[in-house]
């Protein structure tokens, strides 16, 4: 994530497998900001994670959110508030100071439409969770949702309204003879998608 310039990240369950320290270590060693509105310390109620960010890109403010599904499960340490009240809340604040509010959430796509048709105001979801696999973003209202499948296998990009999706391949590594640590991380990928897709009912 960090050679790729990820900037934003909300976990997921399988994210807390290993425990909540371990996550905190990978914190530590990412470049990018960790989002969720709704995780809580369970001992002092404080948030785990920033809520949101706000960036500027084109000359326009956005505010980034990440929200976690309260239904799944969570260290003991930590507990989840419902998503639809925090989103509520956080958006009404944020939408005066911003142009654009996109919502990184671990819920999965019937969830994510039912959060753009209950808080109007969010411009943009990008969702997971699900392995859902949009390869056009759906419209609810005037929220966009992007879904771009599991493991990591696509590449999304949207711009100018149209949401393209490429399959992690030969085309995305350097063009020159020298191999760049991208091209050892991809072709490191692509072999452990492979192992893991043999080894599970999920093609």
């Amino acid at each position: 994530y960090n050679a790729m310039g990820v900037e934003f990240f909300t976990p997921g369950e399988l994210d807390f497998a290993s425990g909540v320290e371990q996550l905190l270590e990978l914190k530590k060693r990412s470049l990018f900001k960790y989002l969720a509105a709704n995780i809580f310390l369970r001992h002092s109620s404080e948030h785990f994670l920033e809520e949101s960010a706000i960036v500027t890109k084109a000359g326009k403010k956005i505010a980034i959110i990440g929200l976690y599904d309260e239904s799944l499960e969570l260290p003991n340490e930590l507990y989840a508030s419902a998503h639809l009240e925090v989103a509520r809340t956080l958006v009404t604040r944020l939408r005066t100071q911003v142009d654009a509010v996109v919502v990184l959430t671990h819920l999965g796509l019937e969830k994510d439409r039912e959060l753009a048709a209950a808080v109007s105001e969010i411009d943009m979801i990008v969702g997971s969770h699900s392995n859902s696999f949009l390869t056009k973003p759906e419209r609810i209202g005037k929220t966009l949702i992007l879904h771009s499948s599991y493991r990591g296998q696509h590449l999304g990009i949207f711009l100018n309204g149209v949401n393209t999706f490429f399959q992690l391949d030969d085309r995305h590594v350097s063009a020159s003879n020298q191999q760049t640590p991208m091209d050892v991380l991809l072709k490191k990928s692509k072999q452990k998608i492979a192992e893991i897709n043999a080894d599970t009912d999920i093609e």
